[in-house]
């Protein structure tokens, strides 16, 4: 029988985005991870991740898995017109996620990779801020 557990694989993404003590250094400190949509008057620089689509056991329709596809978007915020701190946000970003094999005790990610990367001027807030969107494939444990 497929299980999911959505709630586990957002644990997933913060403890691995908030733990990470490069990532706090560049952000300015602890709290500036967040999940979903930031507040108009968020402080910054801040990273938001959020889940866009998932596929229910996307390599063969015919078999009930609980493996799913997950589509994940990851803003990175400066708190600056200069784009060189969201660079370095996104860079670290990058480094922790594309590529690597990850897991807790409920989520397995087999792999998750880098598919888009666009910058985007703030105009309203004056920051700069990239929109990164990964393929992660996953499954309950």
């Amino acid at each position: 029988m497929a299980t999911r557990n959505t709630l586990k694989l957002k644990e997933l993404i913060y403890g691995i985005l908030s733990g990470d003590a490069t990532l706090e250094l560049l952000l300015g400190g602890a709290g500036r991870v967040r999940h979903a949509n930031p507040q108009s008057l968020s402080d910054y620089p801040l990273v938001v991740y959020s889940f866009i689509t998932e596929t229910d056991n996307p390599y063969n329709v015919d078999q009930v898995g609980n493996i799913a596809q997950t589509t994940l978007l990851i803003e990175c915020f400066s708190s600056t017109s200069d784009s060189a701190q969201v660079d370095s946000l996104e860079d670290r970003v990058y480094e922790l996620l594309h590529g690597q094999r990850l897991s807790n005790s409920d989520i397995q990610m087999y792999s998750i990779y880098r598919d888009s990367r666009a910058p985007i001027f703030e105009p309203d807030i004056e920051v700069w801020k990239t929109e990164s969107v990964y393929t992660m494939s996953n499954a309950t444990i």
